[in-house]
């Protein structure tokens, strides 16, 4: 599908396609799971090239940013927020002074929060450049949104660790593992974002203006970053938690069990000793044999007991 969007009367609107040559007024056109033969038409038409690989990029800057002496190529990944867990999609651009030319596979919220905003701020939209950095910025707004909500996940399953509180810490250290996974997700995004811009940053082909809003943006990233480095160490601090907490609770069934051991081996012992059935056993013929056996059994199993109630092990 092909989607083009202009400046029209102070706002911003999206363009019939009828035909390629309605796109020629077009600042952004935008493929979205496009067909082969589109594909080939825009990029004849612009002559631009656009990555054929966008399901799944190289993580080396280089393969991600090219740098012609007419256009210039970029691939970034951006958050599929339809998933779950949480993935990267890969997406590509191509600036070459006229419309800027997108090319994606899945829905792009990024995408559709720039759209959003253009509508209500035009000037946002005013050429090709001022578009991709439009969704550059979308793209930080939304990365830091998503980590404030894992934030927020990951608080509320700390206190639940720390104060007992309807606590499964099996279920826990798993849920734990899937922000562990998310923060992962979003971390490897930003920096994903900071080698492609940082390359960007350095062209000689970009305004005053947008190198400043370029800056701005890796500003966001280097914050956005610190802040993932941050949730991973208490992510690391949470999961010691629990799994010293799951030890603490095996360590007491083990004591329990123990404790339980030692109150019955003694007993055992006697019951064992005089179930042997040797022909010469005096206390066979005693008359009061059998209760101070049980007795001794008693006393024996009692002692253990008493002595593991007064330690607190039981």
């Amino acid at each position: 599908m092909i989607r083009a969007f202009k400046v029209a009367d102070g706002r911003f609107v999206e363009m019939a396609t009828d035909s390629l040559a309605d796109l020629d007024s077009a600042l952004w056109i935008d493929l979205h799971r496009p067909k082969a033969e589109e594909t080939d038409a825009i990029v004849k038409r612009f002559g631009a090239v656009l990555a054929e690989n966008t399901s799944a990029g190289e993580i080396e800057a280089t393969s991600r940013y090219l740098e012609g002496e007419e256009t210039i190529q970029l691939q970034l990944n951006f958050l599929d927020h339809t998933a779950h867990p949480l993935r990267n999609i890969n997406a590509a651009f191509a600036l070459r002074g006229g419309p800027l030319l997108s090319l994606h596979e899945h829905e792009l919220i990024a995408v559709d929060l720039f759209r959003d905003r253009a509508e209500r701020q035009p000037r946002l939209a005013e050429d090709g450049m001022n578009v991709f950095v439009g969704i550059l910025e979308s793209k930080v707004d939304h990365l830091a949104d998503v980590l404030e909500r894992t934030y927020g996940q990951l608080d509320q399953l700390s206190r639940r660790v720390l104060d007992h509180v309807e606590a499964d810490l099996k279920s826990d250290l798993v849920a734990l593992a899937g922000v562990e996974g998310r923060n992962g997700k979003i971390r490897f995004n930003l920096m994903d974002t900071q080698q492609v811009l940082t390359s960007f940053h350095r062209s000689d082909k970009l305004r005053a203006d947008i190198r400043d809003r370029l800056t701005n943006v890796l500003r966001d990233v280097d914050s956005l970053l610190s802040h993932t480095a941050f949730l991973l160490e208490q992510i690391s601090f949470l999961s010691g938690t629990i799994i010293g907490l799951i030890n603490i609770e095996q360590n007491q069934i083990v004591k329990v069990l123990s404790v339980v051991a030692a109150i019955f081996l003694p007993p055992t012992l006697i019951a064992s000793l005089y179930g042997m059935n040797f022909r010469f056993m005096p206390e066979l013929s005693w008359r009061l044999g059998y209760p101070l056996a049980i007795l001794l059994m008693v006393i024996l199993g009692g002692a253990p007991y008493l002595y593991a109630k007064r330690r607190g092990w039981m």
